[in-house]
């Protein structure tokens, strides 16, 4: 069924939004809208409608969205792919479309928020594990078209305590409902003609079990570690299997032939009861469930009931997510603008820095310059104090020798002074004597030398 030009619009729309990774304030629609394909799903994404020409959902495709609360499956959807809500721990309710008739392998496992499950008719296989680990399961009732309940498919939902199963079930696969240890009673439809080995194993509050008129045997291992189951109601047609009941005592099994109960099953039953009904079904020995059954289908509806206060819910969870969306870009843009300026005043500071590092380097550069020279200086000071120590030493030797010498001095200074005088005497008498004999005469000027 091709998309309406609205709902195309809108998913081109989102399309372009998660590319983008911003968010079109027009879009007022909380709900996203699968469709199909290799179609990329929102990790944030919390209410989901299936476009009505989708036909399966892939796997995987919301696998681990813990904030997806809510599915709307359209009519046309054929299969629910392995895996497609594995992890989504915040889905609560699923209500499947009535074209479905497949929900794949671990389809629902893990979502152990998930309180109910209303299977449409029309469903006929659930696979592997689909609602293994849903802790929060409290009730299941199958369509009349289901004929298959894969292995493992509700193990450890610790919480179901009521199982109302349709006829036309044909098998319940491998540890189906192991470790459910919440239900006290199982009653098999007619046509379950296969249960096959752990089924109901490690169901410790099951007290009472009604065979099908269709099986032909209990498997092993098939009610192991019921601990408190207390009755089977079976019918000739049914073997019992060695290993089938729990080791300990069991209170009594209501049969039409007890040679099809083997003899280690006899040794752990208290009270074995043989009806003779000419190999006709026994009457219907349904357990008490139906009080507790329509209280849980009376919850049910008015959980349906309230949907659309769910939906405003819904509605008002998105306008606020809008919000937080419009001022987380708001923050981004400012943000950016930030980064921005500071990138453009850090670039306008580079050359400063550069012409900083510059002069840093060659400041640095003298700084070594001057310490070698100061280095220098520095020997060549102490060499000069051990010159001036040798020079103040042989001072105060000279000074120790100074008095002989200076007297020494004073008496050849003396005799030099005497002898000195002497010489000028004959010197000057030698200068002198040849104008004593001279006698004066008009002409002739005497000149007289002396000292």
């Amino acid at each position: 069924m091709p998309l309406s030009s609205d709902v195309a619009e809108r998913q081109v729309v989102n399309n372009e939004a998660r590319v983008e990774g911003q968010k079109d304030d027009k879009l007022d629609d909380p709900w996203f809208v699968y469709t199909g394909g290799n179609q990329v799903v929102p990790i944030d994404v919390f209410l989901v409608k299936i476009d009505p020409g989708c036909k399966r959902i892939e796997k995987k495709a919301f696998a681990d969205r813990k904030k997806l609360v809510e599915v709307e499956f359209s009519e046309g959807l054929d299969e629910i792919c392995k895996e497609a809500f594995e992890g989504c721990r915040g889905l609560q309710y699923i209500i499947t479309a009535s074209t479905l008739t497949k929900i794949g392998a671990k389809a629902f496992a893990g979502c152990t928020l998930l309180k109910e499950v209303v299977f449409s008719e029309g469903l006929v296989t659930i696979c592997n594990g689909a609602f293994r680990g849903c802790e929060s399961l409290k009730f299941i009732k199958t369509p009349s078209t289901l004929k298959t309940i894969g292995p493992y498919v509700f193990c450890g939902c610790h919480n179901i305590k009521y199982v109302a199963l349709n006829e036309r079930l044909v098998t319940i696969s491998t540890a189906a409902f192991r470790d459910c240890v919440a239900f006290e009673y199982m009653y098999l439809p007619s046509t379950v003609s296969k249960l096959c080995c752990s089924a109901f194993s490690g169901c410790s509050n099951l007290k009472e079990v009604v065979l099908s008129l269709s099986l032909e045997k209990v498997a092993k291992d098939t009610f192991k570690n019921c601990k408190n189951l207390d009755l089977i109601v079976m019918h000739d047609s049914t073997e019992l299997d060695d290993g089938a009941v729990p080791e300990s005592k069991m209170g009594k099994i209501i049969t039409n032939d007890y040679e099809e109960v083997s003899k280690k099953v006899l040794e752990n039953v208290e009270k074995l009861i043989v009806v003779e009904s000419n190999r006709q079904p026994i009457e219907d020995v349904k357990p008490p469930i139906a009080p507790a059954a329509n209280e849980v289908l009376a919850s049910s509806a008015e959980t349906l009931d309230n949907r659309d206060v769910l939906k405003e819910k819904g509605k008002e969870l998105a306008e606020e997510k809008a919000d937080l969306d419009k001022a987380t870009e708001e923050l981004k843009q400012e943000t950016e603008l930030i980064r921005k300026a500071y990138e453009a005043k850090l670039s306008g500071m580079e050359p400063k820095l550069h012409k900083l590092n510059t002069e840093k380097a060659e400041i640095t550069g003298e700084c070594r310059a001057i310490k070698a020279e100061n280095a220098r200086l520095q020997d060549r000071l102490q060499k000069s104090d051990e010159r001036y120590g040798a020079l103040q030493e042989e001072t105060k030797r000279l000074r120790s020798e100074l008095p002989s010498s200076r007297a020494q001095s004073n008496s050849e200074s003396a005799v030099d002074d005497v002898e000195w005088r002497r010489s000028r005497k004959r010197q000057r008498s030698s200068w002198l004597w040849p104008f004593w004999s001279l006698q004066p005469t008009e002409t002739t000027t005497v000149i007289r030398h002396g000292r």
